[in-house]
């Protein structure tokens, strides 16, 4: 039992580091060809969003799925680009235990906290979890969304 155990673990530690390493270099690639053709790289962020809106009135925070591809943008970047690769390694081991967790079952990890703005949402917490479902192939994550309604 806990030679299957064990073997099970390793597995998930090699899919996980496998598949950062797949971001990781999937991501420098990309953002090596934007700069080469003068595409911007970094994250959207919430506050640059906020200025374009005259009045935001915010709704209460709802629990519900979110499509991860509509997850755009962020209230800070948090060492990620445009498409929520890793912009460095520093969190590298942050991003493979979450990568273990969502492999073994991905309703194990809390929901991330996004604002939605028309239609679009921002993290504000979950960066590294919203970048392991996008290299995972999630189509959904439970996120905590709080609502932007807005005036232009």
């Amino acid at each position: 039992m806990y030679v299957q155990h064990y073997n099970r673990r390793r597995e998930l530690v090699d899919m996980a580091h496998q598949l950062y390493e797949r971001a990781w270099w999937r991501g420098r690639t990309r953002r090596a060809w934007a700069r080469l053709t003068g595409k911007p790289t970094h994250l959207p962020l919430l506050r640059d969003v906020r200025g374009r809106f005259s009045t935001i009135t915010t709704l209460e925070k709802v629990r519900r799925p979110v499509r991860v591809e509509r997850i755009l943008g962020s209230d800070a970047g948090m060492g990620f680009d445009q498409d929520f690769y890793p912009i460095d390694r520093r969190s590298r081991d942050r991003w493979i235990s979450i990568a273990e967790l969502m492999i073994d079952d991905p309703t194990s990890v809390p929901p991330i906290e996004v604002v939605d703005v028309m239609g679009d949402y921002y993290v504000i917490d979950g960066h590294h979890r919203v970048s392991v479902a996008r290299i995972l192939g999630h189509l959904y994550l439970d996120a905590d969304v709080t609502t932007w309604q807005v005036v232009k």
